[in-house]
């Protein structure tokens, strides 16, 4: 599995487990080894295998930096040049020498100094950066910006790595003699403090992906756009069907099929649905799904709601009817533009019998006679406001007695 690493996911991973056991007991050995005259053995042995270690390291780095959760098997190309190594060593040795050189009151300044670059010099070397890259102050600074407060943990990191290597090869507070097998055990606690600190240096790289410029594998944003494209690609098929049945006249079991799904899924896929209906061109379907959806979109944006039920409204000849009585009350009330007075009065102007025995049906048809009024229709506004008073619920009384006055005045 790919996308998103974490820091401790790894290390249950069958090629991490074998890794760490491998030099764990490779660097124990090492230890054991590293006394009197033996040490002149031990040396170049540890530093060819601290070389393997240090080049897993760095895979481990930029696969973790690229996105992958799983790491790459120890194969035989561990054992061929790594050219990262050498410039890492090339890098230390420089510090060192820097260091060395600096006069006593001036030292923990460029320690310092030193330890700020260390962690944006290693994470170019990393990504197979040319030194003469890697060293240049510009393209160190643009890394620390990028990296923004990420960037001290990523230091205390690349720090604390340092010192678990020096603990491993000096010991000078011979913590390995503390209890029989001691060396070992500090080998192996170390070894895997260093695979962890490789991982967790790889996951905050690829936490500021975007800010740093890491061309990545698997990133949560191209997750995001790979399920994207597979639920798209789903609700295609499942219009397709649902539209195939519309064909075969059977209309209300295709409406019943899509209403199951939207509930299930919270109407998180109205839009979508909307959206394919309208490409495939189903007028049934696309109608009977607007009748729910444009009163759920008036919880979000009441400007979309009156497109597209404007839109439908001209399309069916004034036969759209929303499912919900009081959200075509709530889409009512909403209109601003003449056209969505109009129409609203035409909607609202039959209510009675689009909801029969709804509780707000005398509120309905006020508003569609007040929109008649507003229009000058006043006609239409006498026969919508004569059926108010048959109708029993609560009603604006000035909005009413508004109505009349107008009706009044015109001499109806």
């Amino acid at each position: 599995m790919n996308g998103r690493p974490g820091p401790w996911d790894f290390i249950l991973q069958t090629e991490v487990v074998l890794v760490w056991l491998v030099f764990s007991l490779l660097f124990g050995i090492l230890s054991a080894l590293s006394y009197g005259y033996l040490v002149y053995l031990a040396l170049p042995l540890w530093l060819i295998s601290g070389a393997m270690f240090f080049k897993y390291g760095f895979v481990i780095i930029e696969y973790s930096a690229r996105g992958h959760s799983r790491l790459p098997r120890l194969g035989s190309e561990i054992l061929g040049p790594e050219p990262r190594i050498y410039r890492q060593a090339l890098v230390l040795a420089g510090a060192l020498g820097i260091i060395s050189v600096t006069p006593e009151p001036w030292r923990p300044l460029i320690i310092g100094l030193l330890l700020v670059v260390t962690p944006a010099i290693t994470a170019f070397i990393t990504f197979h950066w040319r030194l003469t890259q890697a060293l240049r102050p510009d393209h160190i600074w643009q890394f620390m910006r990028g990296m923004g407060l990420t960037y001290y943990p990523l230091r205390f990191l690349i720090t604390g790595s340092l010192m678990v290597v020096l603990i491993m090869v000096e010991d000078d507070a011979h913590l390995s003699e503390l209890f029989p097998g001691g060396r070992f055990a500090l080998a192996a606690i170390a070894t895997l403090l260093l695979m962890a600190t490789f991982r967790t240096t790889g996951v905050l790289l690829h936490s500021r992906r975007e800010s740093i410029g890491i061309i990545t594998d698997f990133s949560e944003e191209q997750f995001a756009a790979a399920t994207t494209a597979s639920r798209r690609k789903d609700q295609e098929h499942f219009i397709r069907d649902l539209a195939l049945l519309s064909r075969r006249g059977r209309v209300a079991e295709a409406v019943e099929r899509m209403e199951s799904r939207l509930r299930r899924g919270r109407y998180q896929e109205d839009g979508d649905f909307y959206e394919l209906l309208r490409e495939l061109t189903d007028p049934a379907l696309s109608y009977r799904m607007a009748e729910g959806y444009v009163g759920r979109l008036l919880d979000h944006s009441v400007t979309t709601a009156w497109d597209i039920f404007e839109t439908l409204w001209s399309e069916s000849g004034g036969r759209l009817r929303l499912t919900s009585g009081t959200r075509a009350i709530d889409l009512g009330r909403a209109a601003s533009s003449r056209s969505q007075k109009q129409a609203s009065v035409a909607m609202l102007g039959r209510f009675d019998s689009d909801y029969p025995r709804h509780p707000g049906t005398s509120e309905a048809l006020l508003i569609g006679a007040d929109l008649a009024c507003q229009l000058g229709d006043l006609a239409t506004a006498s026969d919508i406001l004569s059926r108010v008073g048959q109708q029993t619920g609560a009603i604006d009384a000035e909005v009413y007695q508004r109505c009349l006055r107008v009706l009044r005045d015109s001499g109806i």
